[in-house]
C-alpha cells in the first residue's frame, strides 16, 4: 500500500466482532509510531478509538497499514551532521471527525530536517469553526516548540531560532492580534498563550 490510511476509512457503519489481535496490534504500531515512524501517527491514532470494539472493517484498515509498514520498511529517519540548529514546525487541523465532531491536531517538529517531535491527537473540545480547530492545533504545537527550546538550550547553551508554519490565514491573524473577539471569546483560555509566546519572540509565524 502507498497509504497508511484510506481517505474514507471505515466509512461503512459495520457490526459485529472480530477474534483479529485488534489491541495487541495497536500497541505495537504505537511503539513504532512513537520512536521512528512520525508518517503513521493520524492513521495508527485513527485505528485506536475502535480498540474497545473493533469490526471487520477496523481490522481491514488496520492490515493496510501493517501493508504499508512491509512496503516502507527501508523508510526511516536521518539525522544529519550538517543539520542547521533551527526549529520548524507545521501545525495543521482535520476539522470534526463524522462520530462526535471534535477535530484531531497534528504537528510535526523539524531541527533542521529531521524531524525530533510529532503528534496526531483528538482535541478536547468541539471546534466551531475550521479557524478555531487550525488555532487550537497551533496552541498544542506552540507547548512542544516551548519545551523543545528549553531543552536545547539547556544542552547547548544556545537560543535556537523557532519558526511555526499554519496553513491558515484567519488562524494567523488571531495569533497575532490575541484579541478575545465575538468569534474567539469562547475558545477555552489556556489555548490563548500561543498569542503572548508569539509577542515573546518564542517563534515567528509563518503560512
Amino acid at each position: 500500500m502507498t497509504t497508511p490510511l484510506a481517505q474514507n476509512a471505515n466509512a461503512q457503519n459495520e457490526h459485529g466482532h472480530t477474534n483479529f489481535p485488534y489491541r495487541e496490534t495497536i500497541g505495537g504500531l504505537l511503539y513504532l509510531m512513537c520512536k521512528t515512524r512520525p508518517d503513521i501517527a493520524y492513521a495508527v491514532i485513527y485505528e485506536s478509538r475502535s480498540m474497545e470494539k473493533p469490526t471487520n472493517a477496523n481490522v481491514k484498515d488496520l492490515k493496510r497499514t501493517l501493508r504499508y509498514l512491509k512496503g516502507s520498511v527501508d523508510k526511516g529517519i536521518f539525522y544529519g551532521s550538517k543539520n542547521a540548529l533551527v526549529l520548524k514546525a507545521f501545525s495543521d487541523a482535520d476539522y470534526a471527525d463524522l462520530t462526535d465532531r471534535k477535530s484531531t491536531t497534528g504537528y510535526v517538529i523539524l531541527l533542521g530536517d529531521s524531524p525530533i517531535a510529532w503528534c496526531s491527537k483528538k482535541q478536547k473540545i468541539v471546534s466551531l469553526s475550521t479557524t478555531e480547530a487550525e488555532y487550537i492545533a497551533g496552541a498544542e504545537c506552540c507547548r512542544e516548540l516551548k519545551y523543545l527550546k528549553s531543552l536545547l538550550h539547556e544542552l547547548l547553551d544556545m537560543d535556537i531560532s523557532a519558526t511555526l508554519c499554519v496553513d491558515n490565514q484567519s488562524a494567523i491573524k488571531l495569533i497575532k492580534s490575541g484579541q478575545m473577539s465575538r468569534q474567539s471569546k469562547h475558545i477555552d483560555v489556556r489555548y490563548h498563550f500561543i498569542s503572548e509566546e508569539l509577542v515573546k519572540k518564542l517563534f515567528t509565524i509563518e503560512y
